[in-house]
């Protein structure tokens, strides 16, 4: 996986979905809401330029890439096995890293910064309002956005800071004039802060753990069975594994802490998946392919352009959400609060 072009879900997965293809070259159909099929090269899915790499450190991206040969042999061993129950060492740290490692994980707290931002802005009353009252009373904030910003001699801030703490009115004024330019700022200074530190975020736990112990340790209590899927016309999603839940949505894309999971399943080829439970859960197989649709952020990909999987790509992120949209709204209120 190492270089630019770094896939979020491993190769390995995504040519087990492939529409034709070669020893060399693999070719999938790719669906996305509100867009029409199209059939395309594996390495042109699931990628992104140093998706799992910054400046000055390529660590992730190497522990990944470190344990993918072997991630690799297990999915060959789980494809090739008979059906039914089966028992792998390597399994629940193979699941723990596909939950974490996808771009899903990122781009849904990505959505939710922007959302809480521009939610932010969509009252500016209430905004102007919160900034101001914040900054005339302790007028230190701006001190050390000038300090910061701007690079001025110690001195030359601290004059400046004493004539705005004596003239509050001549402040006021100014920072009513200076408004909408200083709400451009902070919203395009917000949304790199937020992509930053999103991406930042996720780096730092992969650097961490490309698989994280506590996660490992949950799947081990699982039982694993693999499964044939009849028609042959199974999807992967771009969030890999889909979750059967006690909850109002009975799917989801990850795991929350106190999540009562009836399941774990992740799609192995067009025709097998595996599915892992700890209380003899089984799977509506009819139900399966809306419930990967519903829990893809973007798209999912599969083998045929087939009439159903043409209906489903309208499911696409349905159950993706990390957060409602009303505890969304309702955490961005309480932010001006």
């Amino acid at each position: 996986m190492s270089g630019q072009r770094q896939h979020y879900i491993p190769r390995f997965l995504l040519k087990n979905f492939k529409s034709k293809g070669s020893k060399q070259q693999s070719f999938a159909w790719v669906f996305r809401a509100n867009a029409e099929p199209y059939e395309t090269n594996i390495e042109n899915i699931a990628v992104e330029k140093y998706f799992y790499t910054e400046i000055n450190s390529t660590n992730a991206d190497g522990l990944i890439t470190e344990a993918e040969n072997r991630f690799a042999c297990l999915v060959n061993v789980l494809l090739s096995s008979p059906l039914g129950r089966i028992t792998n060492k390597d399994i629940p740290e193979f699941l723990a890293h596909l939950e974490i490692r996808t771009r899903h994980s990122r781009e849904s707290f990505l959505r939710i910064g922007n959302h809480l931002i521009n939610s932010l802005f969509m009252d500016i009353g209430k905004l102007k309002t919160f900034i101001l009252s914040k900054i005339l009373t302790d007028p230190s904030i701006l001190k050390k956005s000038i300090h910061d910003k701007c690079h001025l001699p110690e001195f030359i801030v601290e004059i400046f800071y004493k004539f705005i703490v004596a003239n509050p009115q001549l402040l006021e004024a100014t920072l009513e004039n200076m408004f909408p330019a200083l709400c451009e700022n902070i919203l395009k200074e917000s949304t790199q802060a937020v992509t930053n530190g999103v991406k930042e975020g996720h780096l730092r736990a992969l650097n961490e753990s490309i698989a994280p112990k506590g996660r490992i340790e949950k799947y081990k209590l699982f039982s694993y069975y693999t499964e044939l899927f009849d028609n042959g016309d199974l999807i992967l999603g771009d969030c890999a594994l889909v979750f059967a839940v006690d909850l109002e949505r009975k799917f989801k894309p990850f795991s929350d802490k106190g999540d009562k999971i009836n399941a774990v399943i992740l799609p192995l080829s067009n025709d097998r998946f595996l599915i892992g439970n700890t209380s003899g859960y089984t799977i509506d197989k009819s139900m399966l392919k809306e419930a990967i649709a519903a829990c893809s952020l973007e798209y999912f990909i599969g083998k045929h352009d087939s009439n159903e999987n043409r209906i489903l790509k309208e499911k696409i992120g349905e159950n993706s959400y990390l957060l409602t949209m009303e505890q969304l709204s309702e955490i961005a209120m309480r932010g001006l609060q």
